[in-house]
This record gives structure tokens, C-alpha cells and sequence, in this order.
């Protein structure tokens, strides 16, 4: 096959180019699109099957509109000025403002801040209270018209009588001629009988008590007791309503009765019984009375803009401070403030929330967190507090916002790593061949088949499946590293042909032949590496199987066909300024001095081969107790640069516990309908705050809110009875948005201590879903689901456990068959998995030590998943290209020591080149800013210098001496090495 497509180049190598150069045309318009369909969130699985998702699922389904698609939080925190003052309160109102009429947030569905709740709650209060206020005014006035003027009028009628009379008629007679006027007075005035009977027994009443007083008491301080006496005799028996004239006597008087008035929309009203109604509604309605004079000024019905704009007035006075404003319920305050001492210092952190209706990796959503970010840097002078001179430090952060903040690092970081990786391809490979010329043209190899390969990833991305955002990045140092080393291979491989004394088109042919061999075999076991991880459950590691396949399997068919069709059209001129030459001069010259490194590293691997196979697998010993100790973390936000939306997180995390910004959801379905009439049955209310109660005792958990804590704390009974009825029903909103539509739904929210994504949170949703599971609480048949970005990151872990056990499976079974049918034996490929699990492992406990132990920054769960396929991949490349030739010399009739050390010779320097390549393309991803990158290059970086200048330098060749004749064992016709059969001709 070789010697076929050998052929065809060396013959058609311009067409060759002619066809790639015509396939990038058309395709290259696809490759800016790329960015279309990667995606920058970490808890999108693509794992339907998963208790998360069912949960997500049932919360679609229930709770329409309750649960936002996205959420962006601006997060306000300030250690030394007061977080609720006036500036702090001007910034959020200008924000809001600002986010209403801008016009550049597009996805906007509701803004929520505290001063806007508590504006809010003031003019529905307002709108609905003042009816009532001044309905009780008019009961009021009416009953201190009763309990007052009834006396007043007897008093006057009973010493005019005597006067008129001349003190002729008795008591009694005068009794009966005031009692029947007053009785005149009452019918005449349109009252009702039962008001005329009331009337008539409070001045019968009153007539008995004031009797006595001869010679009669007539100002209001001598009527005053007899008033006090005659209600309490007559009112206090006659119940609630009887008791209503004692308040109200107890509360007004005489003297105040007959005070000032003043107008309130051009009609009077008596100041006195005003007071005694705003009172007994502050009282009886938990309101406060300040509150409810602006309320007395709207008039009896008032609209709810006048409501509105009485609130606007109270809650945006600069004059008034926070302290100051009248009767704000906690409730109000708590979802927005901490101000409760279990989380930690008060009144130093603020959220403003706004809730967006698209997804958190939409265009939109990233387009609204930029806008955000501008609105908040044109207001941030705003707050500086002007009585300490401090600043309020504000971040937007929220999942948008991370999602944001990745993108401008993986940005960022790509134009660091994309020119870095460049410049030291160039470097290393113009090095390695002496050259100006050599290194360009891999890099245009690769570069090519670097488009074309995002071109494809596009359309698998538009098709298949979204791309992770570190995908393109691997693919880029997977690319310029393995691709590179393909290209050097056959580059190096020709120079040695022609070096060797044959013509151009024979050297082409004879590098394609072996060269060509070596770097099929290893492409085809880099990409059942990278293939295994296609079968993962995780769409993030599905993507990159996908597209890591595509890349290798493009820089293969590049370095097989582009560049052996570049070699022929530039010739030896690709090695300028050094020529074939100075290159056979350099060869004989080394040959003559007795070798070089690469012999005397062959030599010494060879006798020292027991002590350095010993050495290995002591150093092995401590690497396999670090690999199988240390957990991997799913944090990847403490590995997220040190950007705005992190600093967020960690400033929402010191005030209300940082899972308040990703919180988990737990949904509990019962078989049958649980709330009827829009209220929870009382055996369900009991069943949910016990598992609530149960829940909220879990390490880690900061609050749990559900029915009955819609707050976040059980509902106190004295609490509720202090509440106004508009209170009451701002509450029985927040309980009914539990409620799902399907009246056998409820969500309660949790709300964790730590980041979401910590190990620490991991493991409290198996605790969560232990106490589901084992609650003993909810009747049979009830389904208790958790969901949430932590829960489903908590899935994605036992899945990913899972798909890794089959990916080894995979992978290793998938590469000993390649390597047994490539190089036709049994025990090359044992040996060769051994030596790649080997690096794996120290690279592993190395990359902990380093990232754990010493920079603080958590493992991730990928990097040992990817570093085992990556490294049983690209591994390989290093121990095939040694091993071929070895088996290539012993074909000649070399023995196996003698094929060791010419093939460590010849291929020591190639190896170990490409490996400085490899290494440094992956290193350059060391230069990111984020752990994820950071961990990928330097975990990879090292395991390739590992493998290049210590395992196949020392380790393999050892191995393989101590093995000998046995290396080439294979049953029957899959032995390729035959001791008896001559030397190929080639």
C-alpha cells in the first residue's frame, strides 16, 4: 500500500497539492464559523437518562416561569461602608433604570433588588390599604359621634328643660322628654333600627351613670368619666362590636373628639379619630403608623399610580436613610441582603438580580452580561459612600457571566498559546535540521490540515453535537504537536535516504514505505485513543473524542500526502542553508568519533537493563499510592481565572454561601393531588418540613426554602399573626410559587455553604439524595428527584466513572490488536501498554503533586481521563517509531542487540526532537489562565519529555533486551520477524 501511494506522489505530487489547495477554497468559509457552536457551560451533558435531568424535566413541566432560564447577578460588597446606604440604593435604582431604557439587553425578563421589592410592597400595601383606612374612619367617626354628642345632647337638653320648666318638673320626667328627643333626633337622621336601639341604650345608659352627679356634670372633663363608665356598662358586653366603642372611647376621648380637622382631597377630617384609625390599623394589620399617614394622604381611592408614586417618594427620599423607613418586613431584605448573623458579618454584601429568558450560553445572554458590565462601569462613582470615602466594590457574576468570563480567557489565552506554540515549532524543528527552511514547511502541513479539520468540527458541531471550549484549543497543541512529529519523521527519515546516497524519488519512496508505516500505526492508535472517548455519556468529552479524531486523522492524511508532494517540488532545498552534503559529512563524522549520545544511552540501557527495569517499578510504588489517594475535583470555577464573575462568586460565598448563585432543586411528586384550593394539606405540609428539616441538618447545606420555609427559615406562627393580610399574601405568593401546576408538585431550593462544584458539594448531593431515598417521611409511591448544576455535575461523575472503566477497556484492547497485526507479535504490545500505564501514572501523581500540594489548585476530574487516552495515543508514537526499527534491522540480520542499538542511534535524535515538539506545543497551554489548560499542558508536556528522553531512550530498549528473541512472538502467520528469513530488500 505504501510503496502504491509512494508511487502515486512521486509522480503526482503537483496534482496532490493542486486538489488540497481547491478542497481549503470551498471549505474555508466554514472555519470562521466555528465559534457557533462551541459552547462555554460546564453542566450541559447531554445526559437525559440522569436524575438531574428528570428533575430539570419535571421543573419545566411544573414550573413554568418560576425558575428563570439563566440568571445574572450583580453582586455589591463592602467592608466598611454601610451596604444599605443611600448610594448603594441610588447605584441599584440607576441600574435599573438604565437596564429598562438602554435597549441593549435583549433578553432581560425581570430586574429584582431590594429597594425595588420594598418600593413594590409599598404601594400594593398603600393601594390596598388605604380603602380600608378610611373605611375604619368612617366607622369611627361614626361611633365617636355616638359615644360623644350623645352626652353633650343630654347634658344641654337637661338643663335647657329646667330652665324652661323653672325647675317645675322631676327627674324622671325630664329623663323621658331628652330620651324621647334624642330618639327624634336619631330616627329623623335616616338611621337604621339597630342603630337607633344602640343609640337609645348608650343614652339610657349614660342618663343612669350621670344622674348621680347632681348638680350635674356639663364640660368635657366632668363627662369624660361618666362616658368611660356608661361604654364599659353598656358596649363591653355586646362582644366584638361592643368592644370596638370601648378602643375607640379608650383611644379618642371627649376632648380629643372635639379637636382639630384637616383636609385630605378637599374633605375634612377630624385629626384625632384619623389617628385612632391609622392606630388600630397599625396595630390590628402589623403596619406601621408612619407608613400609613403617607398612606391617609392618598385619599380614600387612591389609583395605583398615586400608590406608586406615595411609595417612590418613601423608599427614594435621598434624605432618608434605610433605618428610617417605615416597617420593612425581613423578608423583604433577606433575599437580597445578609443581614442575618449566622451568615457571617452583616449588611457588607447586596445582590441585584436579573433573570434572563434565554439560556446561559446564548448569544443573548453573553451579548446582555457585556451590556451589563458597561451600564455598571459608567455608574460605579455612584458608589462611593460620601461620609466614609470608601467604594462599594461590584461584580456580575452569575453562570452568563462565567460563561462570558471563560470565553475571553480561552480568547486570551489562544493568542498566547496559537503564536507560542508557532515560534517554538519553528525554533525546534529549524534546530533539529539546521534549517530555514524545514520548519515551514510542517507548519504549513499542519496549518493546512489544522483548517480543513475546523472546518469539519464545524459542520460536526452544526450537526452532532455543541464543542466545548477547551476542545479547540487541545485540538490546536494536539494538532502542531503530533502532526509536526509525523512531518519531522518522514522529513528526517528522507534526509537519511538521501544522506545514504539515493535519488529523490527513491528516498521519498523508501521514507514513505517505513516512515509512512510507523506514523499510519501510530495515528491509527492516537485515534482509537481518542475514539474511546466518543462512547462517553458526557457531551463535553464526546465532543472532544469527535474532534480530536478528526484532527489526528486529517495531520495523518496531510503528513502522508502534502507533505511528501512539498518534499518533491522544493527538494533538497527544504534543509537550506545546510546541505545533503554537510549532512553526510556530519553523519561519517560521528560515525568515526564512535556515536553519539543516542549510542552510548543504547549501550548503557543494554548492560544496565535489570537495575534500570528495577528502578522503574520502585519509582512506581509511591506514583501508584498518589494516583489511587487523591481525588480529582469537578471545581472548575476555583480554577477559572481571577475574573470579574469568580470574584463574585466569592464575595456572594462569603455573604450567603456561594451555591446561592447555581442553587440545587429538589422535587418531591406525590402520586396524589396534595394542594387543593391553593393550599397544602396539612399531612403534606408536616411530611415536607420534616424532610426539609432533615435536609437543612446536612453538612453544607446553608438554607433550605420549600412551603412551609419559603424563606428560607420554618414559618413562625407569632410571626405570622403580627402580619398585615397584604403581608400575609406577599407570603402566600412565595409559598404557591412551590406549588406546581399539576397540584401534586412541590421545589424546595437548597442552597449550599461551599461552590457548587466543589468535591465537598459533590458529596452532599448523595447525602441529599440518601435522606431522599432513605427518608421514611412521604408515602409510598412519592418520587423525590434533586436537581441542579451541582446534582447534575454530581451525575456527569458517576457516569464519567463509569465510561472511563470502558474507555481503558477499549482503548487498551483496541491498540494491543493494532500493534499485534502491525508489528507481528504478542508480547511487543504488553510490554508497550505497560510502559504507557506507567507514564501515566507518574505523570498523574506528578501533576498532583504539583497542582494539589504546591499551587493549591485542584486536579480536575478530565485530566486523568484525558491524559490516559491522549498518553496511550501519542505514547505510542515514540515506542513505534523505535520499535519499527528495530524490527526493520533485525529483518536485515541484525541480532536483537545490535537492532536496539541502531535504532536508539538513528531514531534517538528524531524521537527525542519530536518529543521537545510535542512537549512544547502541549507546554504552551500552560500559559492559559485557566487550571483546566494549565493542568492539560503540563500534565501532557510532561509525559511526552518523559516518554521521548527516559522511557524509549533507556526504559524500552532495557526491556526489550531482557526479553530478546521473545519480542517478536506471535502464533502462526501474525509473526512478522522470522530469524531463518533474509533480509527484505528495500
Amino acid at each position: 500500500m505504501y510503496a502504491r501511494l509512494a508511487k502515486f506522489i512521486v509522480k503526482h505530487y503537483q496534482l496532490v497539492i493542486a486538489v488540497w489547495i481547491v478542497v481549503l477554497f470551498y471549505t474555508f468559509p466554514l472555519i470562521f464559523k466555528i465559534n457557533e457552536v462551541v459552547v462555554y457551560s460546564e453542566t450541559e451533558t447531554g445526559l437525559d437518562n440522569l436524575e438531574a435531568m428528570e428533575a430539570q424535566e419535571l421543573i419545566d413541566a411544573n414550573f413554568a416561569g418560576e425558575v428563570a432560564p439563566s440568571t445574572i447577578m450583580i453582586v455589591m460588597k463592602s467592608d466598611q461602608s454601610n451596604i444599605l446606604g443611600n448610594h448603594v440604593r441610588d447605584f441599584t435604582l440607576d441600574m435599573a433604570d438604565a437596564i429598562a431604557t438602554d435597549g441593549g439587553m435583549r433578553g432581560v425578563l425581570s430586574v429584582n433588588y431590594m429597594w425595588d421589592s420594598i418600593y413594590q410592597y409599598y404601594a400594593q400595601i398603600g393601594y390596598q390599604t388605604a380603602p380600608a383606612l378610611f373605611s375604619l374612619y368612617d366607622q369611627a367617626n361614626q361611633s365617636a359621634s355616638l359615644l360623644y354628642l350623645t352626652p353633650t345632647s343630654i347634658a344641654y337638653a337637661h338643663w335647657s328643660y329646667i330652665y324652661a320648666t323653672g325647675g317645675m318638673l322631676s327627674d324622671d320626667e325630664i329623663r323621658l322628654m331628652v330620651i324621647s328627643d334624642i330618639e327624634n333626633a336619631t330616627l329623623a337622621s335616616g338611621a337604621d333600627g339597630p342603630t337607633v336601639a344602640l343609640t337609645m341604650g348608650y343614652a339610657n345608659a349614660f342618663y343612669d351613670f350621670w344622674l348621680p352627679t347632681k348638680p350635674f356634670a356639663s364640660n368635657f372633663s366632668e363627662l369624660q368619666p361618666i362616658v368611660d363608665a356608661a361604654a364599659i356598662s353598656y358596649f363591653a358586653p355586646m362582644g366584638e362590636t361592643g368592644l370596638f366603642f370601648v378602643a375607640l372611647n379608650q383611644g379618642l376621648g371627649l376632648v380629643a373628639y372635639n379637636g382639630a380637622y384637616a383636609q385630605v382631597g378637599g374633605v375634612w377630617y377630624n385629626e384625632n379619630v384619623t389617628l385612632f384609625a391609622i392606630g388600630m390599623v397599625a396595630q390590628q394589620g402589623g403596619l406601621d403608623p408612619t407608613f400609613l399617614h403617607s398612606v391617609w394622604a392618598l385619599g380614600p381611592n387612591p389609583s395605583m399610580a398615586e400608590a406608586a408614586s406615595m411609595a417612590y417618594q418613601i423608599v427614594f427620599d435621598p434624605s432618608t436613610e434605610f433605618d428610617e423607613l417605615p416597617g420593612v418586613p425581613s423578608f423583604l431584605v433577606e433575599p437580597y441582603v445578609n443581614v442575618r448573623p449566622e451568615t457571617g458579618p452583616e449588611n457588607n454584601t447586596m445582590l441585584m438580580v436579573i433573570s434572563l429568558s434565554v439560556n446561559s450560553s446564548s448569544e443573548e445572554a453573553e451579548d446582555d452580561v457585556r451590556v451589563l458590565r458597561t451600564l455598571v462601569l459608567q455608574r460605579t462613582q455612584l458608589l462611593q459612600d460620601p461620609v466614609l470615602g470608601s467604594t462599594t466594590e461590584v461584580f456580575v457574576s452569575g453562570d452568563p457571566a462565567l460563561n462570558v468570563d471563560i470565553m475571553d480567557a480561552v480568547e486570551e489565552d489562544t493568542g498566547r498559546i496559537e503564536p507560542a506554540t508557532i515560534v517554538l515549532i519553528i525554533l525546534l524543528v529549524g534546530l533539529y535540521f539546521r534549517s530555514a527552511v524545514s520548519p515551514w514547511i510542517p507548519l504549513m502541513t499542519v496549518g493546512m490540515a489544522y483548517l480543513l479539520s475546523t472546518a469539519f468540527i464545524y459542520l460536526l458541531g452544526s450537526h452532532v453535537m455543541s464543542i466545548h471550549y477547551s476542545v479547540m484549543t487541545i485540538v490546536l497543541t494536539v494538532m502542531m504537536g503530533a502532526g509536526t512529529d509525523y512531518c519531522i519523521f518522514i522529513m528526517s527519515r528522507y534526509r537519511e535516504e538521501r544522506v545514504a546516497g539515493r535519488s529523490k524519488e527513491e528516498a521519498m519512496s523508501t521514507s514513505l514505505m517505513w516512515a509512512g508505516e510507523s506514523i499510519t500505526t501510530s495515528g491509527a492508535t492516537v485515534m482509537i485513543g481518542f475514539g474511546a472517548l466518543m462512547i462517553a455519556s458526557y457531551t463535553l468529552i464526546q465532543s472532544m473524542g469527535m474532534a480530536l479524531v478528526v484532527a489526528v486523522g486529517m495531520a495523518l492524511l496531510f503528513a502522508l500526502t502534502m507533505l511528501p508532494s512539498l518534499l518533491m517540488l522544493i527538494g533538497d532545498k527544504v534543509f537550506w542553508p545546510h546541505t545533503i552534503e554537510q549532512a553526510t559529512a556530519l553523519h561519517n563524522k560521528k560515525e568515526a568519533a564512535g556515536g553519539g549520545y543516542f549510542r552510548r544511552s543504547a549501550r548503557f540501557a543494554l548492560s544496565k537493563r535489570k537495575a534500570i527495569v528495577l528502578a522503574a517499578l520502585l519509582i512506581s510504588v509511591p506514583a501508584v499510592y498518589i494516583f489511587l489517594s487523591v481525588e480529582s475535583s469537578y471545581d472548575f470555577i476555583a480554577g477559572l481565572p481571577n475574573a470579574e464573575s469568580k470574584k463574585g462568586i466569592d464575595a456572594l460565598g462569603a455573604g450567603f454561601g456561594s451555591g446561592k448563585i447555581l442553587p440545587t432543586y429538589i422535587v418531591v411528586q406525590y402520586e396524589d393531588e396534595i394542594i387543593v384550593n391553593g393550599s397544602l394539606t396539612p399531612e403534606a405540609a408536616a411530611e415536607l418540613e420534616t424532610y426539609c428539616q432533615r435536609v437543612d441538618a446536612i453538612d453544607n447545606v446553608r438554607s433550605v426554602s420549600g412551603p412551609t420555609r419559603p424563606f428560607g427559615s420554618p414559618v413562625n406562627e407569632s410571626y405570622l399573626e403580627n402580619m398585615s393580610q397584604d403581608e400575609l399574601a406577599t407570603y402566600q405568593l412565595a409559598i404557591e410559587n412551590t406549588f406546581g401546576s399539576n397540584n401534586r408538585t412541590i421545589m424546595l431550593t437548597v442552597v449550599l455553604q461551599d461552590q457548587p462544584f466543589t468535591t465537598h458539594s459533590i458529596h452532599t448531593i448523595d447525602l441529599i439524595r440518601e435522606a431522599s431515598d432513605n427518608n421514611g417521611i412521604f408515602p409510598t409511591g412519592t418520587e423525590v428527584l434533586v436537581g441542579g448544576s451541582t446534582a447534575s455535575m454530581s451525575d456527569v461523575s458517576m457516569s464519567v466513572a463509569d465510561d472511563f472503566f470502558t474507555m481503558r477497556v477499549i482503548v487498551i484492547i483496541g491498540i494491543f490488536l493494532v500493534l499485534m497485526f502491525v508489528l507481528g507479535s504478542l508480547l511487543i504490545p504488553v510490554r508497550l501498554v505497560m510502559t504507557v500505564l506507567m507514564n501515566v501514572i507518574w505523570t498523574i501523581a506528578v501533576t498532583m503533586i504539583v497542582f494539589q500540594y504546591i499551587d493549591g489548585v485542584p486536579v480536575l476530574w478530565m485530566i486523568p481521563l484525558i491524559l490516559f487516552v491522549i498518553a496511550m495515543g501519542l505514547g505510542m508514537d515514540y515506542d513505534i517509531f523505535l520499535t519499527t526499527r528495530i524490527r526493520e534491522e533485525v529483518l536485515k540480520g541484525k541480532t536483537d542487540e545490535q537492532a536496539i542499538q541502531t535504532a536508539v542511534e538513528r531514531t534517538g535524535g528524531i524521537i527525542t526532537a519530536c518529543g521537545l515538539v510535542m512537549a512544547g506545543a502541549f507546554g504552551t497551554m500552560m500559559l492559559s489562565s485557566t487550571a483546566l489548560l494549565r493542568e492539560f499542558g503540563f500534565a501532557l508536556s510532561f509525559s511526552i519529555l518523559l516518554d521521548a528522553m527516559i522511557i524509549r531512550i533507556y526504559l524500552v530498549p532495557a526491556i526489550m533486551m531482557m526479553l530478546e528473541k521473545w519480542n517478536w512472538y506471535a502464533p502462526g502467520r501474525l509473526q512478522r520477524v522470522r530469524r531463518g528469513e533474509k533480509a527484505r530488500k528495500h
